[in-house]
């Protein structure tokens, strides 16, 4: 009976330590990069403020993170010029607007990117 416990005990370790290496080395390709993620961002929320006649006067650009998982924007509508700081892990657009994002100053000190 003691070699059943030790042959038990013996196979659980062994799939716990494949489960470990299969956690630790998979692949994560798949994910979008942060930088991608703030793009697809920046084009929904010009999207979301266009005006239907500024189509050549709107653009927007990313002028880069501030924090882990904040992007700075800038938005021109109009010869108007908006900036705004994206939660590019929390960002959606849903029925009653925009969610996390926030107005921020152009002239913030922006870090590098990783």
């Amino acid at each position: 009976m003691r070699w059943l416990y030790v042959t038990v005990g013996l196979l659980t370790i062994c799939v716990c330590l494949l489960g470990w290496i299969y956690l630790r080395d998979r692949d994560t390709s798949w994910r979008p990069s942060e930088p991608q993620l703030a793009h697809a961002d920046a084009a929904e929320i010009l999207t979301a403020l266009r005006d239907p006649d500024c189509h050549p006067r709107c653009a927007a650009k990313l002028l880069g993170p501030t924090q882990p998982h904040l992007w700075l924007l800038r938005i021109t509508m109009g010869g108007r010029t908006q900036c705004l700081q994206i939660d590019v892990a929390t960002f959606k657009v849903g029925p009653h607007g925009l969610s996390e994002v926030q107005p921020s100053r152009c002239a913030l000190r922006l870090t590098r990117a990783p």
